[in-house]
């Protein structure tokens, strides 16, 4: 990591904010350029020979002001003077790098699909009436289409305990939000979604790293925990976990269902990732409907900007949830569900789910040919491959050189939940490039740079 160019006036305080007048005045000159990625907050530290709060502080405060912008899993850069809609792709990664840290899909080319359903959404007459409307679960209508996808993906949800959110992290929040108290553990696989650690960072809820294999989340691991944690909720994905792509047996789903009931555990199961994989096992929720939650999310197949979630509970759970949605957000955007509502009834959804399949499938046999010999795993159905790096490879260095080539991924510890050992492994994100022929590129990369020598042994 190169030296900051900072010139800091010790005359303004506190520190910190002559940390952020430094960062300001770099920009003003052209010292700092957008789209530059910054230290991390500790090697900052080491080199202006700062305390790490003071540098946390500065950081808060500078992407408060839009002056950075951070990324979990990615790192931190300088943020872009130019914002709104001349660039809509707020995540996208700087010119030159290609992204496979983001976790997204791209947004299939069916828009006049889209403009039908939004165009039928802001000239019916009710418009004034949904913009009027506050109810925290979502109107009948909208719980129904979420029902419908829901029973769509292998889970037995009824309408009335729907709720409707602003996106699968959204649900994440109001599920985990409600089931778990300040300070209280949930269980989850030692290696997570970096969204969840987010979510339970923002609700003050400490996670417990349940042991996991090739196969999944280990029961046997699960009872220790039960027992040593005194949990009462636990947070899994089941179907092509994120990052390693596993998939549980229904040996395991049927062993985990049983450790639950026993041990008086709550289920919150995510099904954000597993639309496309044929003969799925069933979904936990199926075999344990009494205890068990389910977070979905139609980005996946809209694409990243469809923020619309939901959220299924055990019978008598709504009301619960909706107190939950009303303490976070209050209500989901009424006119995002209207379009995705109209998507789902027509049944015109399935245009999409037809393409990202198709999409998923073309990005794996990609994939699988560029990095044949090596420690992939990738699904033809999912959207994120678990690459084991070959011997010798540090993950963090690796992650840093592919950085100096100009392809980004996630460092490791982002998924690791605790302080447990870092797995020498990346995913590899490979909805995110923005087609077929970069993602090629990108790991073409990975593989040249799996073969050369790394710099320590």
């Amino acid at each position: 990591m190169t030296k900051m160019r900072l010139s800091i006036d010790g005359a303004v305080r506190p520190r910190y904010l002559g940390i952020v007048a430094a960062i300001e005045v770099a920009l003003s000159r052209g010292d700092l350029v957008p789209g530059e990625r910054f230290p991390t907050q500790r090697e900052l530290a080491r080199q202006l020979g700062t305390a790490i709060a003071t540098i946390s502080r500065a950081y808060g405060e500078a992407e408060r002001r839009g002056l950075l912008t951070s990324h979990v899993g990615r790192g931190t850069f300088v943020a872009s003077v130019s914002r709104g809609m001349k660039s809509p792709r707020a995540e996208a990664p700087p010119p030159g790098i290609i992204d496979l840290a983001m976790y997204r899909v791209q947004t299939p080319p069916l828009g006049s699909i889209v403009h039908e359903a939004a165009k039928l959404a802001i000239t019916d007459e009710r418009l004034l009436t949904m913009l009027d409307a506050h109810t925290p679960a979502g109107v009948a209508g909208y719980r129904e289409a979420g029902a419908s996808w829901l029973n769509r993906l292998g889970v037995p949800a009824a309408p009335p305990e729907v709720l409707v959110c602003n996106g699968g992290q959204h649900a994440m929040l109001v599920t985990l939000g409600v089931l778990a108290e300040r300070d209280d553990v949930i269980l989850t696989e030692r290696l997570t979604d970096p969204s969840m650690k987010a979510v339970s960072v923002l609700l003050g809820r400490s996670l417990y790293p349940v042991d996991m294999d090739e196969g999944g989340l280990l029961p046997d691991a699960l009872e220790r925990a039960c027992t040593d944690s005194k949990a009462r909720v636990l947070y899994c994905t089941p179907t092509l976990h994120n990052p390693t792509n596993a998939t549980l047996n229904l040996g395991r789903r049927e062993a985990i269902v049983e450790i639950a009931r026993r041990h008086k555990i709550q289920i919150v199961e995510s099904v954000l990732y597993g639309l496309h994989l044929p003969d799925a096992p069933p979904a936990l929720a199926a075999l344990a409907p009494e205890r068990t939650y389910v977070i979905a999310s139609l980005g996946r197949i809209l694409g990243p900007g469809c923020k619309v979630g939901y959220v299924a509970g055990p019978p008598g759970s709504s009301e619960r949830l909706a107190m939950g949605m009303s303490m976070s957000m209050g209500m989901a955007s009424p006119i995002a569900i209207e379009i995705a509502t109209r998507l789902l009834a027509s049944g015109k959804i399935q245009h999409f789910i037809k393409w990202q399949k198709k999409e998923a499938a073309a990005r794996s046999v990609i994939a699988t040919a560029q990095l044949a010999g090596f420690g992939l795993r990738s699904e033809p159905s999912s959207t994120h491959a678990w690459l084991t790096l070959t011997a010798g490879w540090r993950a963090d260095e690796f992650v840093e050189k592919l950085a100096n080539s100009r392809v980004m991924t996630s460092y490791p510890h982002s998924f690791v939940v605790g302080r447990g050992a870092v797995p020498h492994a990346i995913r590899l994100c490979l909805g995110a490039p923005s087609d077929r022929d970069e993602l090629t590129h990108a790991l073409s990369t990975v593989a040249a740079t799996l073969r050369s020598a790394p710099r320590y042994v």
